[in-house]
């Protein structure tokens, strides 16, 4: 089985007072939980970036699925870090356009 992911972005979650830890944490029962061969998802900020983070922590391979190159420029300078060392932890990378 496999498990795919994509949600709220940060400025969508600011008012129902969830943070990142509180966002991993529920990923990571969730995967725990359910143990897929392996996890997908978009890698935008928010939801998509904290599954992927959960997911690596626990072990099952990460397959992300980017929805076009470069997704990351506009982000802020630590969020497109993140997001370059998610990648290169993935089992696999696909850009989607």
């Amino acid at each position: 089985m496999l498990i795919a992911a994509t949600g709220h972005r940060p400025d969508k979650l600011g008012g129902h007072g969830v943070n990142d830890e509180q966002l991993e944490g529920i990923a990571g029962n969730y995967l725990e939980l359910m143990r897929p061969a392996g996890a997908i998802t978009g890698m935008a900020l928010g939801w998509d970036t904290r599954f992927a983070l959960a997911a690596l922590a626990i072990g099952i391979p990460l397959h992300a699925a980017v929805p076009f190159e470069g997704q990351e420029r506009v982000w802020p300078w630590q969020a497109q870090q993140l997001f370059r060392s998610i990648l290169s932890r993935c089992a696999s990378v696909t850009v989607i356009s």
